[in-house]
Order: structure tokens, then sequence, then C-alpha cells
């Protein structure tokens, strides 16, 4: 077994990639509001910014039962893959979407790649930790948690130090 077989086969290493992963996305989903008044768009309408938050829920909503589906007969790292691809074509949109319609279209996507991610990352707990599983859990959680805390400050620092396009050049 090779180096990195071996790395493949880790829970910790598992456990490390989920709560990245799971970092990454609460990450951009914390960052994204902050920034509205100031991207492209010009989203100053509290109203519009609630249904920024309500396209997340949709997205997610709608995919959530969909991937539950998918990730039990494909596996677990499809899903992870095109939840990645998803959240980066959303990330890209609000950095560089100039309307309503394209940060609401990129909130649905993130939403969707929020599915594909927390569906297929607490599936690969639950199968590595059998005997500690909400242990494992929780310590995947704690990777969005953070994220959720990072990504509104970060954000803003990132904002602050190389205008609107940097944080999400990072992401």
């Amino acid at each position: 077994m090779t180096f990195i077989d071996k790395l493949r086969s880790s829970p910790k290493m598992m456990l490390l990639v989920v709560s990245f992963a799971l970092f990454v996305d609460y990450y951009i989903y914390g960052m994204v509001a902050p920034l509205a008044s100031v991207s492209p768009a010009h989203i100053e309408d509290e109203s519009i910014i609630s249904t920024l938050y309500g396209g997340y829920a949709m997205g997610l909503i709608v995919a959530t039962p969909i991937l539950g589906i998918i990730t039990d007969r494909i596996g677990r790292r499809k899903p992870m893959l095109i939840g990645i691809v998803l959240l980066a074509i959303s990330t890209l949109l609000f950095g560089f979407g100039t309307s309503k319609e394209m940060l609401l279209a990129a909130r649905v996507l993130e939403g969707a790649a929020a599915a594909c991610t927390w569906t297929a990352a607490l599936a690969l707990c639950a199968e590595y930790f059998v005997e500690n599983r909400v242990q494992a859990m929780g310590i995947a959680m704690l990777g969005g948690t953070t994220g959720s805390v990072a990504g509104p400050l970060i954000g803003g620092k990132l904002f602050d130090m190389g205008g609107y396009a940097a944080p999400f050049y990072v992401a």
C-alpha cells in the first residue's frame, strides 16, 4: 500500500478533509452577505439580501434529498467533487456578478453545493466512524461553524486590503 493509499484510507485524514470542506462551504456562505452592498450588482435593498438568503435555502432544500439518494448509489467521492465544482462556479458568480439575478443564481448554486458537500461529508463520517460517530460528526461540524465565523471576518479584511474581488479570489 502506497503512502497516498494509506492517507486515502485513514479515518483521521478523511475527517480533516470533511472538516475543511465544511469550513470552506460556510466560510463562503458567511462571507457573501456582508459584501452584497458593495458588489458590482449594487445590492442595497434588504429585501433582495433576504431573497439571497432564501436562494441558498432553496438550493439546499431541493438538492439535499436528491443528493442523499445519489450519494448512497454512487458513493461519496463524486458528490463531494460535484459540490466543489458548484461552489467554485457560485464563488465566481459572486465575485463577478453584475446583477441581482446573477447573485441569486450564485446563491442557489451555493445551496446545491452545500447539499452535495454536507450530505457526502456526514455520510463519510458515519461510514468511517462507527463507534465514535457523534464525536467525529461534531468535529466535522466544528469545521463548518469555524467557517461561518471566519467568513465575515476574513472576507471583510480581504475586502479592506484588496477590494470587492479579493475575498472571492482567496475563496
